[in-house]
């Protein structure tokens, strides 16, 4: 079980129970109004073929970058959620067709270097307290 803050306005996130089991880890921080920079991309594991020259080349030409960690390849690709609005607030927020997903990111200090790394500056409040992944 670990300790997560949810929901939107720093004010109204109380603690409550993962009971996912993932890590025993507290995460801290809330999300900043007008930021949406975990919505600006997505990031997949993929099939390690792609990271032969001429398939990555490609890739890159249409503004997708891979990188390897932990044996894994990993694509990002800046594609912004279809619901993020021209103020970066959630177009779905307090909506039942908000993902669960959303609420519950992070899951891990890993997601959030990746934010941070992706954005090219640090970005996000969120970071774990005795990281134990």
């Amino acid at each position: 079980m670990r300790l997560r803050k949810v929901g939107g306005n720093p004010a109204e996130r109380p603690d409550t129970d993962d009971t996912r089991g993932v890590a025993q880890d507290r995460l801290h921080g809330y999300c900043k109004q007008g930021c949406g920079a975990c919505c600006e991309f997505c990031t997949l594991n993929i099939n390690p073929s792609y990271l032969q020259a001429d398939v990555r080349h490609w890739l890159e030409l249409h503004g997708i970058t891979l990188r390897e960690s932990a044996g894994q390849v990993w694509a990002n690709i800046p594609l912004p959620c279809s619901a993020l609005q021209p103020d970066k607030s959630c177009g779905l927020y307090g909506q039942a067709e908000r993902p669960q997903l959303c609420s519950d990111w992070p899951f891990s200090q890993g997601e959030i270097d990746e934010l941070d790394r992706v954005a090219g500056k640090k970005t996000c409040t969120f970071y774990f307290e005795g990281v134990s992944e």
